[in-house]
């Protein structure tokens, strides 16, 4: 508290992966390990019965009006473990239906080439995704809001909330 924040700049502006062109849709996603953790039942038995018990990963009948935004953390999986973990997101459905993606900077920007290519690899071509949004663990460390229904329009690169889920 009370000690200023390191200021951090964004050299690089947010990139287009797939097929560029305007969605709209309500949040929803996170950290990729996080989720990953709750999918991975070799390794995180317990976990992913929570996972199962609460539906905390939506099907892919729930995704029609979503738009997902994942990051990876602190701990900067390798380029193979992050390709390993979206193909289990492709496998359990959840680019199936979503409107658009929406891609956390990698944290100092470790792999973010790598990234980008994993990513092109292995979501399908025709889901728009923007890469290197500044949110989550990239700095400066800012949030997104579960639930907010946002925007993105092509014409003018413009990406705005459209309602809050917050009264």
């Amino acid at each position: 508290m009370n000690i200023p924040r390191e200021k951090h700049i964004n050299i690089t502006k947010y990139e287009f992966l797939n097929e560029k062109k305007s969605f709209e849709g309500y949040l929803w996603g996170g950290c990729i390990e996080t989720i990953y953790s709750g999918l991975d039942e070799e390794k995180n038995k317990e976990e992913t019965e929570i996972f199962k018990k609460y539906n905390l990963i939506l099907k892919p009948n729930e995704l029609c009006d979503k738009v997902l935004f994942l990051e990876t953390s602190e701990e900067k999986p390798s380029p193979q473990l992050l390709k390993k973990m979206l193909l289990k997101f492709k496998e359990v459905g959840l680019f199936r239906n979503i409107q658009g993606i929406l891609i956390g900077c990698p944290q100092n920007r470790i792999y973010y080439n790598e990234y980008k290519e994993v990513w092109k690899e292995v979501v399908p071509f025709d889901i728009p995704i923007i890469y290197n949004v500044n949110f989550g663990h990239c700095y400066p460390k800012t949030i997104i809001a579960y639930g907010a229904k946002i925007k993105f329009n092509s014409e003018n690169n413009k990406l705005q909330y459209l309602e809050s889920i917050v009264e």
